[in-house]
């Protein structure tokens, strides 16, 4: 199990990034997503998480329940960024 950024839904599977905690700050494969850009359904524990450039693709019935959501601008920065590493 590993907190993941959905992307896109494509019938039964989800276009996803992985994401760590481990701090990838200065790296251009990962995408920080700091408390500006996630609002977590958790409280925060102070850590940074970020997002990886290469994506997969899952099951949807493997996803668990939701742990944040991202405001608009943050998924378009997000996308921007994903774009950016094509």
């Amino acid at each position: 199990y590993r907190p993941v950024v959905g992307i896109r839904n494509d019938g039964h599977r989800v276009v996803v990034l992985p994401c760590t905690t481990k701090d990838k700050t200065g790296s251009p494969d990962f995408f920080e997503l700091n408390e500006k850009r996630v609002m977590s359904t958790r409280p925060s524990d102070g850590r940074t998480g970020f997002a990886y450039c290469r994506y997969e693709v899952v099951a949807g019935e493997h996803l668990k329940q939701k742990i944040g959501t991202m405001p608009q601008p943050a998924r378009i920065e997000l996308l921007t960024w994903l774009k950016s590493r094509y």
